[in-house]
């Protein structure tokens, strides 16, 4: 017995395969979140984080700064680079939504790469101090 689907139906599937390319792209933003909470708190917990002889910021605290930026350049967004974007390109928001999430997943992508970059000098450097089985010991 076959069954038929109606157009509407038909429809709402070939919207939502659209949609999977969209879909699909968000890992490379779970990528950097999660990079986000490993790579900077070991790095965190290796570097040297004393602001004074007395006073050290916690490892897990530096995550503050991370919110602190994306805050800033939230901030950036909404009161430099949005009305400028928005006499050339007319959209009201500036950039369409595609095109911000395409320059935010290319953001994320070269904070990754650094982030990696850096955890590689990390490593080598706790290499040739010696420092390698001793994680939270502070790396030169």
């Amino acid at each position: 017995m076959e069954r038929l689907n109606t157009v509407h139906r038909v429809e709402e599937l070939k919207s939502l395969l659209r949609m999977c390319p969209i879909w699909a792209s968000g890992i490379l933003l779970f990528t950097a979140y999660v990079q986000q909470n490993t790579f900077s708190l070991q790095q965190a917990n290796t570097m040297n984080r004393h602001l004074t002889k007395s006073f050290q910021i916690p490892a897990g605290s530096m995550l503050a700064f991370t919110l602190g930026s994306m805050l800033a350049t939230i901030l950036f967004y909404d009161r430099v680079f949005g009305p400028i974007m928005k006499r050339f390109t007319g959209e009201e928001r500036g950039v369409s939504f595609l095109n911000r999430m395409g320059i935010g997943f290319t953001i994320s992508i070269v904070a990754s790469l650094v982030a990696g970059f850096m955890e590689r000098k990390r490593k080598n450097v706790a290499f040739a101090h010696g420092l390698t089985d001793k994680p939270h010991d502070t790396i030169p």
